[in-house]
């Protein structure tokens, strides 16, 4: 790997606290174009001032011609988008050839959810007599009333939440904090909670 992608990993694991997800995916992106520029080039080294909007374009149309999705194709350009602005800050290059590079469109797909009598039967799943059922159903509850994450719920300690504030306090993507209101919750999350 060239020794720059070695340190934007760096930079995206150490500075800008990316998930090992994120991190992944790029780094599995950057490594995609890096092969493409050694074969257009046909040379064992990189030239990253020689790389220009023309050959970003070309190695695009190329993604698509290999039927990769055009959400696939806008993922790989956000990482390059990344990378380029790196370069420059590092001043390795003094132009960012990705600045007007417009991202592919693609269909966005409407986000899934349960109907009212779908999530009151959810609601009856868990008994209502024992520890374990009172427990379920005040995570259910949590869940849909507050409309966190499903992460942000399994991480969620008892200390995050705060009963007197009507408050929980939530880590989310990038290990970033929020409060989000208790109002919406009914009353057994509080409950069970206290």
């Amino acid at each position: 790997m060239n020794k720059n992608l070695i340190e934007f990993i760096k930079y995206l694991k150490l500075e800008k606290r990316y998930s090992g997800h994120t991190i992944e995916s790029y780094q599995n992106d950057l490594l995609q174009f890096e092969s493409f520029l050694l074969n257009y080039f046909n040379s064992d080294k990189i030239f990253w001032h020689l790389v220009d909007k023309k050959i970003i374009r070309y190695f695009m149309i190329n993604l698509q011609e290999n039927k990769i999705s055009r959400r696939s194709v806008a993922r790989k350009l956000a990482a390059l988008k990344s990378f380029f602005k790196f370069l420059v800050r590092e001043e390795i290059i003094a132009k960012n050839p990705t600045i007007t590079i417009k991202t592919p469109k693609f269909d966005k797909k409407l986000p899934e959810f349960l109907s009212i009598e779908e999530m009151e039967d959810l609601l009856h799943l868990p008994e209502h007599n024992t520890f374990e059922g009172i427990r379920d159903l005040a995570l259910l509850e949590l869940f849909y009333g507050t409309g966190i994450r499903l992460s942000e719920l399994i991480n969620m300690k008892l200390s995050n939440i705060l009963i007197n504030e009507n408050l929980i306090r939530v880590i989310g993507k990038g290990q970033k904090e929020r409060v989000v209101p208790l109002a919406n919750s009914p009353s057994i999350c509080r409950e069970f909670c206290r």
